[in-house]
């Protein structure tokens, strides 16, 4: 009977040390796929005004962005390209505002979705709350400020 006991108690260990090394095993897996995928860019923003139209940056290119005021709200409007290798998902757009040159307000959105390399997409960036307007400004920089690539 004694023998049964130890028997039973060296297979219960052994269970729990191997689901213990299992469990080790897969986070290592996770945070090194995690830490391969995960690319946070520096700030890549292109300084405009509402007439002259953004250059183009190492990653991620802007066209056609625009301000549009409507009904008392704002919106940034335009398209972004991903000028990359790899795709890119989570891409964080941000717009920050100035007046005389001075930061005064920021605002981002998120794209959903992967962008391709080589593809284009339409981004909105809405500025303000339904109550309250943007703060005045008479230029902005558009950019991306993060995303992940596989």
């Amino acid at each position: 009977m004694i023998d049964n006991l130890k028997k039973n108690f060296i297979t219960f260990v052994q269970g729990i040390m191997f689901g213990f090394g299992f469990c080790i095993a897969a986070s290592v897996l996770y945070f090194a796929f995690q830490a391969k995928t995960q690319e946070t860019h520096e700030y890549r923003g292109d300084t405009t005004t509402a007439t002259s139209s953004p250059t183009k940056d190492n990653q991620f290119a802007f066209r056609d962005v625009e301000e549009i005021k409507r009904n008392g709200r704002s919106y940034f409007i335009g398209r972004v390209k991903n000028n990359g290798s790899f795709p890119a998902s989570g891409v964080s757009i941000e717009i920050n505002l100035f007046l005389k040159n001075k930061f005064v307000d920021q605002y981002s959105s998120y794209i959903t979705g992967d962008i391709g390399p080589g593809e284009e997409r339409y981004f909105k960036v809405s500025c303000g709350c339904k109550e309250e307007s943007p703060t005045e400004h008479d230029s902005y920089k558009v950019g991306v400020v993060g995303s992940y690539k596989f």
